[in-house]
């Protein structure tokens, strides 16, 4: 088990809550790679944790055959810190992660995009933002 971002990872599955002030989201989000048929059925979060050759065309596919998810996210460019992250009914946007940022930045990348696109914003307003990761420690 590992901890990152506000969410705790167990092996391929991962269960959490982003929060920003007061609002709070619970999600599952599970890694396409090593989950078993069950999971990918139910999450809200699909993500590839590594190399991904054509990551825009795979979280299209990924929302495509998984209907119940809401977020897709795959690693991008050298070194995987780059992450392309695309909601149901909107264009794939391109994160960027610090070096220093979270152990697995496309699971963080798709829990912001999550909590964004459920607090009713669009992908596109959050592409001109910076965002910080804190860890939650408990």
């Amino acid at each position: 088990m590992s901890r990152a971002a506000g969410f705790v990872a167990v092996d391929c599955m991962a269960s959490g809550r982003v929060a920003s002030g007061r609002v709070a989201v619970d999600f599952v989000a599970v890694d396409a790679r090593s989950s078993p048929p069950a999971l990918l059925r139910i999450a809200d979060i699909v993500f590839l944790s590594g190399a991904c050759a054509c990551p825009r065309q795979w979280v299209g596919d990924a929302l495509a055959r998984w209907s119940g998810s809401l977020v897709a996210a795959a690693a991008a460019g050298a070194g995987r810190r780059d992450c392309v992250v695309r909601t149901r009914g909107q264009a794939p946007v391109l994160f960027r992660v610090r070096a220093e940022d979270p152990e697995c930045p496309v699971l963080a990348c798709a829990a912001v995009a999550y909590w964004w696109a459920v607090s009713g914003r669009t992908l596109a307003e959050l592409a001109s933002r910076r965002i910080v990761l804190l860890s939650d420690p408990r």
